[in-house]
């Protein structure tokens, strides 16, 4: 399963980021630049710096000929931000918004402090690099779906992502939200609301308390996930 693999990658990759940061830290002490929760401190990635996120989740978006806000991706602890910004010489080139979902702490890394000729550093950048395009790859797939595929598998994908297991649910965040799968998903916040009420009906979902429960139940779940698979 490509999804599969792309987490897989993903939990592997975190830790080399880690890793890799420990490094940087004990040759260079870095600038911390600390965000509220849901701010958008897009104005604050400047060009040719990564941010590495030591804490808080950030939602990373653009905004379509049409006015609409689509999300991309969640970044989280021990991920990247601003690879994009490596290669753009003002912010205006930045497309990309970015949105705090928690208090966020961010590490700055100027670009020239890092060593072009280090193998260890295109190493990191170019899986980094691979990643997201393997991500965009799937947000591009998603969008051939139909609107109750697109919510479906975004909720999915959210919940491996950021579910934390209980005895009988993946626990969601707060802050994901109707809203927030509207974003993923290319549909209106309503229609967001129908397709969870379905997903409730079938004992797939529970919506208590603006925090949505994913049902843990294997068999349960093989009934529905077979025609998402890739």
């Amino acid at each position: 399963m490509f999804i599969d693999d792309l987490f897989t990658y993903h939990t592997h990759l975190k830790e080399l980021n880690s890793r890799f940061f420990l490094q940087l830290s004990e040759k260079e002490k870095n600038t911390t630049l600390v965000i509220n929760e849901h701010t958008n401190f897009t104005n604050k990635i400047l060009p040719n710096h990564l941010y590495y996120i030591k804490s808080g989740y950030v939602k990373s978006s653009v905004i379509d000929k049409q006015g609409n806000l689509k999300s991309f991706d969640i970044l989280g602890p021990s991920e990247f931000l601003g690879l994009n910004t490596l290669f753009h010489s003002s912010k205006t080139d930045n497309p990309w918004l970015f949105m705090s979902l928690e208090d966020v702490t961010l590490a700055v890394i100027p670009f020239f402090t890092l060593d072009p000729t280090d193998k260890n550093v295109f190493d990191i950048l170019y899986k980094n690099f691979f990643h997201q395009t393997q991500k965009i790859h799937l947000s591009w797939y998603l969008s051939s779906l139909s609107g109750y595929e697109r919510v479906f598998t975004s909720l999915i994908l959210l919940v491996q992502h950021l579910g934390k297991q209980s005895e009988n649910y993946f626990i969601l965040p707060k802050f994901v939200t109707h809203s927030l799968l509207a974003e993923f998903s290319n549909v209106s916040r309503p229609y967001v609301t129908k397709v969870l009420l379905k997903l409730e009906n079938k004992q797939l979902v529970r919506y208590r308390h603006h925090i949505i429960k994913f049902c843990n139940n294997d068999d349960m779940l093989a009934k529905f996930l077979d025609d998402f698979l890739f």
